[in-house]
C-alpha cells in the first residue's frame, strides 16, 4: 500500500462491478484482528460488494471498523503544468506553514501529487502547495487574503478535494499537441537558385527545410506544438535569406527581422506571401537585361548584374552568354510599375562595375533605371559603361602568304614581311621556312581591308625586295583581304612570277666549293643559294668528329671555330654527294 500522509496508507483495486470480495490489512506479516461490525463470520475478514462507480472507502483504523481518531480525512491533490524532479509539498495553517514536513506523494498513473491528513471538522484552514522551496503564486477566485492563500472549511466527512494546477484555481490544461502548419511563399518576383527554396525557423533550430514548388508558389508542412511562439523566414538557394519588412516581423537580433507566429490549436495553412514582403506578390512581368562587353575580356568570375531588386549583391546574379549574339543576358520577374535601379559588373565584386554615363544614369553614384512595363520585355543590347550598342568589331580573315627565295642568299636574320597592316615594321613578322627555299607566314587581317606589303631578306627595309613586273602598286605588292581564310600562291622574291628562274641543284657541282680557316672562322664559299639541305662535318686527323651540323645552303657559310692550330678534315654532303677537304689551321 502507498503512504499518502498522516499515517494513512492507500491501495487502489480494479475489479468487476457487483462482485463481493473479502480482505484484511497486514503490518509486517501481522494480520489484523477484527472483533465485530465489519467482518464475515469467524474469518475476521472485511467484505464489500464492488459498486458500479469508482469509490473511495472511508479510512479505518487497523483491526477496527472505525476511524482511528476523531476528525475528517482530507486528501489534497495538485498537478504540475511542467513536470520536474523537485519535490512537491503542502504547507498551511494546519502544519505551521512548514515547507518540508508534509511531502506529497506522486501518483504516476494519474500524473499528480496527493497528500491526506485528518483535520478537525468545522475549522477553517489556509494552505499553499510548494515546489522545491518555493510557494506557489495562486491566481484566480480561489486565492484569499493578501498572500493569495487557498482556503478550506473542513467538512464533517472524509473528503478528496478536486485536482488543481499548481498556482491555479483550475485543473491544468491538456499538454500542447503538435499540429500541421503549412508555410507558403510566392517566388514569382525572384530568380530561384539551382538548389531551390527553403523554410528556416526557431521550431527546429533554424535547420533548412526544402520547400515544394507548385508554379511560383513554394510550400512546406511542418508539425509544431500548438501554442508555441515561433520565428521563421524563407531562403532562396543556399544563402539568400529574404529581407522581412519590419511591419510583419520581429527583430532577429542582427539588425533584420523574422516572421513570427503563435501556433494555433488545429492544422493550419498560412496565407501565401511574397518573398521579402508582408503581402501577396503584385502582377509581374519578365524582364530580360542584356549587355555587350565590346572589347573587354570577360572576367574569370563571370559577368553579373546587381540592383535594388536583388539587394545590390554583386555576386549573386550571374548573366548567361549568348554565343550567337555575342552578348550577356539575365531574365527575371519584376513587379509591374516598380522602379528598378541596376548596373552590370564584369566580375563579382564592386570595383569591376561599369561606369554608367549621365545620359542614361540616375542617382549618385549613377545607375541604370527602368520602370517595369505591364508586359514581358527584352531590353536592347547596350555596351558595358555606355548608353548605346557597342561599335561592331571588324571581322577578320587569316591570310597565308609564302615566298620562294631560290637564287637568294638568305640573311642570317631570316625572311620577313611588312606592310601597311603593321606600319612597315620589318622586324615584327618573321617568316618560317616550311621547305627548301619556301618561307611562309599567316596574318590575321581585317576583312575587306586594302593592304600593301613587301618581303625583306633580313629584318630591315634596306633588304626589302625590289619587285619587277606588273603585280605592284607604287612598287608594293597589294591585296584586298577576302571574307574567308585564304592561302595566296607562292611568289618569287623580287618577282611577280610563281616560277623562279634559278640554277637547279642538278646543275650544281661540288667542285665549285672552296673552304678554309680565317683565324678562328671556318668558311665555305660556293654552296648553291636557295636553301638546300647540306650536312657539314669536321674531323681531326684521327677521324674523331669535332662537330656535325645540318644547314640549308647559302653561297657564303661561316662558323666560329676556336680550335688549336692543326690539320683537319672537312666533309660536305649535298644532294646525295659529298666532297672532302684537307684544311690546315695555322693560328
Amino acid at each position: 500500500m502507498s503512504h499518502i500522509g498522516g499515517g494513512v496508507f492507500e491501495y487502489e483495486l480494479f475489479s468487476s462491478c457487483g462482485k463481493r470480495i473479502s480482505y484484511s490489512f497486514t503490518i509486517d506479516n501481522q494480520n489484523e484482528t477484527i472483533q465485530s461490525g465489519c467482518c464475515i463470520g469467524s474469518t475476521s475478514a472485511r467484505s464489500i460488494v464492488i459498486p458500479d462507480a469508482d469509490t473511495l472507502l472511508p479510512t479505518v483504523c487497523f483491526s477496527s471498523c472505525d476511524s482511528c481518531e476523531t476528525g475528517t480525512l482530507v486528501t489534497f491533490k495538485v498537478a504540475l503544468q511542467n513536470p520536474t524532479a523537485q519535490g512537491v509539498y503542502i504547507a498551511g495553517s494546519f502544519n505551521n506553514w512548514s515547507l518540508t514536513s508534509s511531502p506529497m506523494t506522486f501518483d504516476s498513473v494519474q500524473g499528480l501529487y496527493q497528500y491526506s491528513t485528518v483535520l478537525t471538522a468545522g475549522t477553517n484552514i489556509e494552505y499553499k502547495f510548494v515546489l522545491g522551496n518555493q510557494f506557489e503564486n495562486v491566481q484566480g477566485l480561489c486565492a484569499s487574503g493578501s498572500f493569495n492563500n487557498r482556503t478550506l472549511s473542513v467538512p464533517t466527512s472524509d473528503t478528496v478535494l478536486p485536482v488543481v494546477c499548481f498556482s491555479s484555481c483550475s485543473p491544468c490544461p491538456p499538454p500542447p499537441a503538435p499540429v500541421n502548419v503549412t508555410f507558403r511563399v510566392d517566388m514569382s518576383l525572384q530568380s530561384v537558385g539551382p538548389n531551390g527554396v527553403f523554410l528556416t525557423g526557431s521550431f527546429n533550430g533554424w535547420t533548412p527545410i526544402p520547400m515544394t514548388a507548385n508554379g511560383s508558389v513554394y510550400s512546406a508542412t511542418v508539425p509544431i506544438l500548438s501554442g508555441s511562439n515561433i520565428e521563421f523566414k524563407f531562403r532562396n538557394d543556399t544563402s539568400l535569406f529574404e529581407n522581412v519588412p519590419s511591419s510583419c516581423g520581429v527583430s532577429d537580433g542582427f539588425g533584420g527581422f523574422n516572421r513570427f507566429l503563435t501556433v494555433p490549436t488545429s492544422d493550419t495553412i498560412l496565407p501565401v506571401v511574397c518573398f521579402s514582403s508582408c503581402s501577396p506578390c503584385p502582377p509581374a512581368s519578365l524582364v530580360t537585361f542584356r549587355v555587350d562587353l565590346g572589347i573587354l575580356a570577360p572576367n574569370p568570375n563571370g559577368v553579373h548584374i546587381a540592383g535594388n531588386f536583388q539587394g545590390w549583391n554583386p555576386a549573386s546574379t550571374p548573366l548567361t552568354f549568348d554565343s550567337t549574339g555575342g552578348f550577356w543576358y539575365f531574365t527575371t520577374s519584376l513587379p509591374e510599375g516598380d522602379s528598378v535601379f541596376y548596373k552590370f559588373i564584369n566580375g563579382n565584386t564592386w570595383g569591376n562595375d561599369e561606369n554608367v554615363p549621365p545620359a542614361c544614369g540616375i542617382g549618385n553614384p549613377l545607375n541604370r533605371w527602368l520602370v517595369v512595363p505591364t508586359s514581358d520585355t527584352v531590353l536592347p543590347v547596350i555596351c558595358f559603361s555606355s548608353c548605346t550598342p557597342c561599335t561592331p568589331l571588324p571581322k577578320t580573315s587569316e591570310v597565308t602568304i609564302s615566298v620562294n627565295m631560290k637564287g637568294q642568299s638568305v640573311s642570317p636574320e631570316g625572311v620577313h614581311i611588312a606592310g601597311t597592316f603593321n606600319q612597315w615594321n620589318y622586324s615584327e613578322y618573321k617568316m618560317t621556312q616550311i621547305q627548301p627555299n619556301i618561307y611562309q607566314v599567316a596574318l590575321t587581317l581585317d576583312t575587306g581591308a586594302f593592304i600593301l606589303y613587301r618581303f625583306s631578306n633580313g629584318n630591315t627595309f634596306i633588304n626589302q625586295e625590289i619587285i619587277s613586273g606588273t603585280c605592284t602598286m607604287f612598287g608594293n605588292r597589294f591585296l584586298q583581304v577576302p571574307s574567308t581564310d585564304t592561302t595566296l600562291p607562292v611568289v618569287c622574291f623580287g618577282l611577280c612570277d610563281t616560277s623562279c628562274a634559278t640554277l637547279s641543284i642538278e646543275n650544281f657541282s661540288l667542285d665549285r666549293l672552296k673552304a678554309g680557316f680565317s683565324d678562328d672562322v671556318l668558311f665555305i664559299n660556293g654552296l648553291p643559294s636557295g636553301g638546300y639541305p647540306v650536312r657539314i662535318t669536321l674531323f681531326d686527323l684521327l677521324g674523331k668528329t669535332i662537330f656535325q651540323i645540318n644547314e640549308f645552303s647559302q653561297p657564303v657559310w661561316k662558323r666560329h671555330a676556336s680550335l688549336p692550330a692543326a690539320p683537319y678534315l672537312l666533309r660536305i654532303e649535298l644532294d646525295g654527294k659529298e666532297r672532302n677537304f684537307k684544311l690546315l689551321k695555322i693560328h
